[in-house]
């Protein structure tokens, strides 16, 4: 029965393959005037049908995009290795974090970075200690004294995460991101301290981690990240440093 079971999604993945791009199609799934399926992005860039050059309509395959939105997807990496199938929901943030495939240089993320390197997850702390060693110390902390914005990356439990503060609208936002899926981010909280010079002055707020597929935007509209009006931290700037000591940590359960 489960090689049964295994042949029939197989076949069902084989139906879900755009004949241009070759990659598994999502909804919008358009219609040739003979019946052969196209993906979104690839009917924006033929003229016919690829397979049997007939026109293309604008009608839906509904069928097939309600099997779509049900169908268990493998990893796109599973030739190397990669055992991890997701739903559609969920397969494209899973691919960005991929330990098997190669992925963009994560320090992109932050506004003054550009950098064109590829690699695997496994590559990234060397990478980062040689190219972008002025973002990097090697502690599981992160101390800022400087008031405005701020890009910081830590490698903690073999994981690389990734440390922004930003102040926008007379407000202090900082979030700590993981390099890896919602999931895996879920596992960790960060730690902000905020210590006055007075000795008695102090914040401490804690948040679960978030995942670095996310916009630091998105992040900062969720809530669950330190966000600090202006005259609060005030309060914790002495002889114009700040104060402020983030700190990673996993999740007991």
């Amino acid at each position: 029965m489960d090689t049964l079971v295994r042949d029939f999604d197989e076949a069902l993945l084989n139906d879900l393959e755009c004949p241009v791009c070759t990659e598994y199609m999502s909804p919008p799934i358009t219609l040739c005037s003979n019946g052969h399926n196209i993906c979104k992005k690839c009917r924006q860039n033929v003229e016919c049908c690829p397979i049997c050059r007939g026109q293309l309509s604008g009608i839906r395959n509904v069928t097939l995009e309600k099997i779509a939105r049900r169908q268990q997807y493998p990893c796109t990496n599973r030739d190397r290795g990669c055992p991890q199938v997701f739903s559609m929901d969920l397969i494209a943030d899973h691919h960005a974090v991929c330990r098997y495939g190669p992925l963009r240089c994560p320090m992109n993320k932050f506004p003054s970075v550009s950098c064109s390197w590829k690699g695997l997850l496994s590559e990234i702390k060397k990478h980062v200690q040689d190219s972008h060693e002025a973002y990097f110390k090697d502690t599981p902390y992160v101390r800022s004294h400087y008031v405005g914005n701020g890009e910081a990356v830590r490698f903690i439990t073999n994981e690389t995460f990734l440390c922004y503060k930003r102040i926008k609208d007379d407000k202090l936002f900082c979030v700590v991101q993981l390099v890896g899926t919602k999931e895996e981010a879920s596992k960790y909280k960060s730690q902000f301290t905020l210590c006055g010079g007075n000795g008695v002055d102090k914040i401490v707020e804690t948040f679960v981690v978030r995942s670095f597929t996310e916009d630091f935007c998105e992040s900062f509209q969720s809530g669950k990240c330190l966000i600090l009006d202006d005259r609060v931290i005030r309060n914790f700037v002495v002889d114009g440093k700040l104060n402020l000591t983030i700190s990673v940590s996993t999740i007991e359960k």
